[in-house]
């Protein structure tokens, strides 16, 4: 069931890395839970005060800029021939662009009620280099290795921030909640897309383990505002490493 918002999302510039023009197209296919959380966090805004809250602001311009680049990579790679000829994949690939354009939604109207980090621009600026570096992958198959790898990695961050301290607010249990039950669908596809496309299980896995440790390194710089939101940073990382796994 898709729904469409009654209010006109708010996005703020300062969390963008990557531009994507069709916003208002895939604005009509939000899911019911993107919708009603968006419209709960614009009618309770959270309260800036809170020192957790302020944490969340710090790493929300990494967690966006990792969804505005997964909403390029599909919605760009729908219209590729290897994927265009199938019609089942291009529609999967829709879908989950239009989810990854939700997980931004969210994020964003959580921003927008939090003060923007001092170092926003040096987050953002790594983060872009980051993502960027996905595109430069050697074949399709080995692109797409390493976003199923990335997206493991997210469904482990949104693990941990469903059990924080921070999610006591029902809304941002509810965003990381969501956020990783459709992660892993983004996952299987992804997963099952390069191994088609014959990328070796051994080196879909050293991807992998290599794009998990670039992952926490660039996490490592805001280390200290996930141990605030209540999360032990260790046991982040530890999950980090050991996500997308392939049987």
């Amino acid at each position: 069931m898709n729904s469409t918002l009654s209010t006109q999302p708010q996005l703020t510039a300062d969390y963008q890395c990557f531009s994507h023009a069709k916003r208002n197209k895939i604005a009509n296919r939000y899911s019911k839970d993107v919708t009603n959380l968006y419209l709960d966090l614009r009618a309770a805004p959270p309260r800036d005060r809170e020192p957790r809250l302020a944490a969340l602001g710090r790493v929300i311009p990494l967690l966006v800029c990792g969804e505005q680049s997964a909403i390029s990579v599909f919605g760009a790679s729908a219209q590729e021939k290897v994927v265009n000829n199938e019609h089942m994949l291009r529609q999967e690939f829709m879908r989950i662009e239009a989810e990854e354009m939700g997980h931004e939604l969210l994020w964003q109207s959580l921003a927008v009620s939090l003060p923007i980090p001092e170092d926003a621009t040096r987050l953002k600026r790594q983060a872009a280099l980051f993502f960027a570096k996905l595109g430069r992958a050697n074949s399709i198959g080995e692109h797409f290795a390493q976003v199923s790898q990335l997206d493991s990695a997210v469904g482990a961050m949104m693990w941990c921030l469903e059990r924080s301290e921070v999610a006591k607010d029902q809304r941002i249990h509810g965003i990381a909640n969501l956020i990783k039950k459709e992660e892993a669908r983004h996952v299987a596809v992804s997963r099952r897309f390069a191994l088609g496309l014959g990328v070796p299980r051994d080196h879909f896995q050293a991807l992998g383990a290599k794009i998990r440790q670039e992952l926490i390194s660039l996490l490592l710089p805001v280390a200290d505002s996930i141990e605030a939101l209540g999360i032990d940073a260790s046991v982040m990382f530890r999950r980090i490493g050991r996500s997308g796994g392939v049987s």
